[in-house]
């Protein structure tokens, strides 16, 4: 069945197995997933922040030699993947040295944008601000390719008629959420890639916050979080 034919949209939210630091292999693996849920007539796939390397590479993040790997990741996804559009986790670096946590649309052959984390936690468990510069007010156009790709968290994409924005992890949580301001500017969706680690009734708090971002915006929100395989030294993730 076609679904667009009905004016609906499949999407899909996945939490791939992962090596980390291996970008190109969870390029393979994300692909892997895509071709299979294009046999199913999906037309948007979801994955969790940082998919690519991984949540917990820690300190690997400001290697060259990752980031350079991450790019190979991207453009593998770009040139393979089947027609549909894919949301991956990836980090970017701008010119001017700031490391960026990103989700990254990847439709058509080509990135379509690049949308960076606003909130970045430093509390607790997370300590983000460790590798990560807050993309809040980030807004420039960098080539990639032989594409100009915007990098900036005030995108609206569109699949098939629906608008639709992204937001990762903390941003969710935050008290001034960017999926607010989306809406206002005209999203009907909301996606969120995500590495929520997982403690006694948190997936009932994220169910609920979850529910009630998409009551406030009278959205659909669509979230993907990572898998077991993240869980690599003090932190689980389900």
């Amino acid at each position: 069945m076609n679904y667009t034919d009905h004016g609906f949209i499949r999407l899909a939210a996945v939490a791939p197995e992962l090596i980390l630091a291996d970008p190109v292999g969870n390029a393979r693996r994300i692909v892997a997933h895509m071709q299979e849920l294009a046999s199913q007539e999906v037309s948007l796939a979801l994955f969790p922040e940082l998919s690519l390397t991984g949540y917990s590479c820690e300190d690997l993040f400001t290697s060259s030699d990752l980031l350079a790997a991450t790019r190979t990741g991207l453009a593998h996804i770009a040139a393979t993947a089947p027609d549909i559009v894919a949301v991956v986790g990836a980090p970017w670096r701008l010119a001017d040295g700031r490391l960026l946590n990103c989700a990254v649309v990847i439709g058509g052959g080509r990135i379509q944008g690049v949308v960076p984390k606003s909130a970045l936690p430093n509390y607790g468990e997370f300590y983000e601000q460790r590798w990560f510069s807050s993309g809040r007010d980030v807004h420039e156009t960098v080539a990639n390719a032989e594409d100009a790709v915007l990098v900036s968290p005030a995108q609206i994409f569109e699949i098939n008629g629906v608008g639709f924005a992204v937001e990762i992890c903390e941003d969710l949580w935050a008290p001034q959420q960017p999926a607010m301001q989306h809406v206002l500017e005209g999203a009907e969706l909301i996606l969120n890639l995500s590495a929520s680690n997982e403690l006694v009734a948190k997936a009932d708090y994220r169910r609920e916050l979850i529910s009630m971002t998409s009551a406030r915006g009278i959205c659909g929100y669509l979230y993907a979080s990572s898998g077991p395989m993240e869980s690599s030294k003090d932190v689980v993730f389900g």
